[in-house]
């Protein structure tokens, strides 16, 4: 928000430059609706709409409530994404590097999982270090067939026949 200033162009109090500056953005925080307490923090530390002259009497009880069933959601759709995998000693994982470029691939490893912990973690080394890692940054690794040298999709030969059958089908189609 104090980005948002133009400070080259805006006068400065002298002896307190951000003092405008940061009571605008303060205020800009407080009365600012938030979409998960339904309420502006204004409301709820002073007890009065920001805006208007109003008093506000907070549910801090339903709030509470309403904060606990948006973890839920959230949990109940992460949880969703994850693949189910019992990992064990001396398996072999990626680790997800988490700040991704669309330039490099999303995962590091294999590694080999050194000790498993019964709260959802593992010891992995990485490089000379010993760390431990959450399984939900973690993926099995999936040893490559030998048989497929690498030159080709990966995808199954009817899979690909008929996708290729498909498009000749459409390409008939445009031509007539």
């Amino acid at each position: 928000m104090v980005r948002t200033f133009e400070l080259e162009t805006n006068y400065l109090d002298v002896e307190d430059p951000w003092k405008g500056v940061l009571s605008a953005t303060a205020f800009a925080i407080w009365s600012t609706y938030h979409t998960m307490l339904k309420k502006s923090p204004g409301q709820l530390v002073f007890g009065r709409d920001m805006i208007f002259n109003i008093s506000h009497i907070a549910n801090w009880e339903l709030i509470h409530q309403n904060k606990q069933k948006l973890i839920d959601k959230n949990n109940k759709a992460k949880n969703a994404k994850q693949v189910e995998h019992v990992y064990k000693k001396n398996d072999l994982v990626l680790r997800r590097r988490g700040t991704e470029n669309k330039y490099e691939s999303p995962y590091k490893g294999p590694y080999s999982i050194l000790h498993v912990n019964d709260n959802g973690t593992v010891h992995l080394k990485v490089g000379a270090v010993q760390d431990t890692y959450n399984i939900q940054r973690l993926t099995p690794y999936i040893q490559a067939d030998a048989s497929n040298h690498g030159g080709e999709c990966n995808m199954p030969t009817q899979i690909r026949r008929s996708a290729r059958q498909k498009a000749l089908a459409e390409d008939s189609k445009g031509i007539n």
